[in-house]
Formats: C-alpha cells, sequence, structure tokens
C-alpha cells in the first residue's frame, strides 16, 4: 500500500518526460526575421507563451519534420510553392493543407494547451506585426538534421495524417478553413 504513491509520482513524472520529446533544434544568438525568396516561400511558426515551457511541439511539412517549439521560440523554413500538408503534433495531430506562393512569407502561432498525459496543440494565424512585437521574447532556433537522423519523430504517417484529418473534418467542418486558407504576406 505504501509503493502506491512512489508508483503514481512514477508514472507521472514519466509522463511529464515523455511530453518533452526529442529535441532537434539548436538555439541561435541572432533573432533574424524571415525575408522572402523569389521562387520559394517561407513558413515561420511561432509560439508566444512560456505556458508549457518543457513540452516540444513537433511540425511537419508533408511528412518530414521541419522544426519543433519549446517554450517562448520560433523558427522558418523555405518551402516550394505550391499545396503541402502541414502537421503540428504532440499528444494531438493538427494536420492542414496550405498553398503556398513563391516571394511570400506565411506566419502561424503555435497554441499549446492541457492534454490529458501531454500537451495538445494546434495553429492560428499570426500577422508580420505581431511577429516583430513577439520576436524579442522569444529564442530563434534551427532545425538540426543530424539530431533527428534515425529517430521515430523525424517523419509522420502520411495515411495517419489523411485518417485523421478526416476524422476532424467530420466532427468541425469549419475547423480547418481560417489555417488551411493562410495568406501570405
Amino acid at each position: 500500500m505504501r509503493s502506491l504513491p512512489a508508483f503514481v509520482l512514477a508514472t507521472v513524472l514519466g509522463l511529464m518526460v515523455a511530453s518533452c520529446g526529442l529535441w532537434v533544434m539548436t538555439s541561435q544568438d541572432t533573432k533574424p526575421s524571415p525575408k522572402s525568396n523569389s521562387d520559394k516561400a517561407v513558413l515561420v511558426i511561432m509560439r508566444t507563451t512560456s505556458y508549457g515551457a518543457g513540452a516540444t511541439i513537433s511540425n511537419y511539412l508533408d511528412g518530414k519534420i521541419i522544426g519543433q517549439t519549446k517554450g517562448k521560440s520560433y523558427f522558418f523554413t523555405e518551402v516550394t510553392p505550391g499545396k503541402h500538408s502541414l502537421v503540428c503534433r504532440n499528444e494531438n495531430m493538427r494536420p492542414h493543407e496550405i498553398n503556398f506562393e513563391a516571394g511570400k512569407v506565411y506566419y502561424l502561432q503555435q497554441a499549446i494547451y492541457m492534454g490529458m498525459m501531454a500537451a495538445r496543440t494546434e495553429y492560428d494565424t499570426l500577422n508580420p506585426q505581431i511577429f516583430e512585437e513577439q520576436k524579442p521574447e522569444c529564442d530563434f532556433v534551427v532545425f538540426d538534421p543530424a539530431l533527428a537522423e534515425g529517430e521515430d519523430e523525424a517523419t509522420v504517417d502520411m495515411e495517419e495524417v489523411k485518417e485523421e484529418r478526416a476524422e476532424q473534418l467530420a466532427d468541425q467542418p469549419d475547423y480547418f478553413t481560417k489555417v488551411d486558407n493562410l495568406r501570405g504576406f
């Protein structure tokens, strides 16, 4: 009977560590703003809250990891023009389909909230002005492919993404509209 509290504590601590996830980013000393490129789009993902600071949220483009957020942080990546699947994942998965145009910068805010066993996540739109206001408070991080090599978290199963999106669209048909129709600046 006395071992029950120790078991509960070990379980809770294990779940907390598991929610942190593998970190495949490196922190940078600078805090640059994204610049548009004439033949590519640029995607910016920013987490503006320290709520759930230890939780690592992974972001995937067409099934491959492009970056993560942890605490107040942001990253950006170039994207070839066209329609792409964008997914944020931790305890839950939020799949979106966004049409990227060359020469444009796309801003998303990574939202985080309490889940059952780990943090849950979703995207919201962000504009360049709010990005610039929040940037001084956030760490700029860059994806390091060497840290992700051979890790299960480096990819997401696209069939699972399609199934999850279909289920979520059936439950909330208007949920994806705002992010799926994201326009660049």
